[in-house]
């Protein structure tokens, strides 16, 4: 499928890579912008962005084509970060096996001590002792000691980790943020274009509507006929009923060409979006008869890929 201005996706990201080498110093993110089309224009790589070839104008009249079902190509990123809730339980699944199999560890040693320290009070006969008893309260002291500081650790490195996701859902959202912004810009862009190419309709359909008065006035002079003279074998008025008829050609190809195709570095897809996104306002200022020819070019050229909602 060709791709152009607006494109997105692997096919742009070799495009990139290959204007790159060619000196270019893109950002290689599978989206075609201004700097990716400045670059294309610059070094004209062909061989990883195919461009339609333009058909001749037919000389009959084309019958309108139903323009197909558009699928949109332009999509904003969507990202949710996680709840303290959602990013405290992450971080307790990724630290709670290790520190619990410290406590138990912690658990049996203290249980050794105590049952070593019993079997030699036994042996001596000092199972009463104050100094046994002792030993077992010091042992018992440690353990509450250690394994408050166990807690205490696992507390530290549960904070730790859930501030390390923190920064990481601030990264992700802001590149969600920069990539809808490029994206935006890009419509933008377009918008811009769109609205230069109204303006230049509006010159376009006064020249050939003045070109159409010359014309016909042109053929009206040149078929009235001299005073005093009389047609031989046919009847008054006939000569110029006929040539009043006649209406300049238009040439409907050379005119989608030149306000839509060549605009949009011949992107065929783009060109087509953008026509049928000024349709209804191109309807009232050349009639419904151009704009069903204008209709059948812009679906010879290519299938649309953006929808014009996505556009506005």
């Amino acid at each position: 499928m060709a791709i152009g201005y607006g494109s997105t996706g692997s096919g742009v990201k070799k495009l990139q890579q290959e204007l790159n080498r060619k000196g270019a110093n893109l950002k290689v993110d599978g989206i075609w912008g201004p700097k990716t089309q400045a670059a294309y224009e610059k070094y004209g790589v062909k061989a990883a962005a195919a461009k339609p070839s333009a058909p001749k104008p037919a000389v009959s009249k084309p019958a309108a084509a139903k323009p197909s079902v558009a699928v949109p190509r332009f999509e904003y990123m969507q990202y949710t970060p996680m709840t303290e809730a959602q990013k405290r339980a992450a971080a307790k699944a990724d630290t709670d096996p290790a520190y619990d199999a410290r406590l138990r560890e912690l658990e049996k040693e203290y249980a050794s001590a105590l049952q070593d320290n019993e079997n030699e009070a036994l042996r001596r006969g000092m199972s009463r002792s104050s100094y046994v008893l002792d030993v077992r309260s010091a042992l018992n002291a440690r353990k509450a000691e250690n394994r408050s500081a166990l807690q205490g650790e696992r507390a530290q490195r549960i904070q730790a980790l859930v501030a390390e996701l923190t920064r990481k859902d601030e990264e992700k959202a802001e590149g969600a943020r920069r990539y809808n912004n490029e994206i935006a810009l890009q419509l933008e862009q377009m918008r811009r274009k769109q609205a230069e190419s109204e303006r230049d309709y509006e010159i376009e359909l006064r020249k050939l509507a003045a070109q159409a008065a010359r014309d016909a006035g042109k053929t009206a002079g040149s078929a009235a006929k001299p005073s005093g003279s009389k047609p031989s074998g046919s009847k008054k008025g006939s000569k110029p009923a006929a040539a009043a008829k006649k209406a300049p050609s238009v040439n409907y190809y050379d005119y989608y060409s030149k306000n839509y195709l060549q605009k949009y570095g011949n992107n065929a897809v783009v060109a087509r979006v953008l026509y049928y996104a000024d349709r209804v306002n191109l309807k009232k200022k050349l009639g419904s008869t151009a704009v069903k020819q204008l209709d059948a070019i812009a679906d010879r050229l290519g299938s649309n890929s953006i929808t014009a909602a996505t556009m506005r």
